[in-house]
C-alpha cells in the first residue's frame, strides 16, 4: 500500500469526522441512528473520534496485512477507493444532514 492510498484513506475518514462534529454540532444528532449516534450520545464526539480512528486503524493494518502477503494489487486499490468512498459518503450525508 502507497503512502499515497494511506493519505487518501486519512484525508476521507478524516473529512467524515469533521463533518460528522459539525452535523453534531448543529443539529444535535438527533437523526443519526447509526452506530457513530450511539457514541456520541453516550460519550460525546471524543468517543466517536477514538472509535474512528480505531476502525481507521484496523483497516490500515488489514490492507498492509493484504499487500505483504502479495495480495492481488487491483484488489487492494479497490478496498483502498471503497474505505475513502466510504468516507466522503459520509462527509456528504454529514453536511446534508447538518445543513438540513
Amino acid at each position: 500500500m502507497t503512502r499515497l492510498s494511506v493519505l487518501l484513506i486519512l484525508a476521507c475518514q478524516g473529512a467524515d469526522l469533521s463533518t460528522f462534529g459539525l452535523a453534531a454540532h448543529l443539529s444535535r444528532v438527533s437523526g443519526e441512528i447509526g452506530p457513530l449516534g450511539v457514541a456520541y450520545r453516550v460519550g460525546g464526539f471524543g468517543a466517536v473520534a477514538a472509535g474512528k480512528i480505531g476502525t481507521v486503524l484496523i483497516i490500515l493494518v488489514a490492507l498492509n496485512v493484504l499487500r505483504q502477503r502479495k495480495g492481488d494489487e487491483r484488489l487492494l486499490r479497490l478496498l483502498v477507493l471503497f474505505v475513502a468512498g466510504l468516507g466522503i459518503i459520509g462527509a456528504a450525508s454529514n453536511v446534508a444532514f447538518g445543513i438540513l
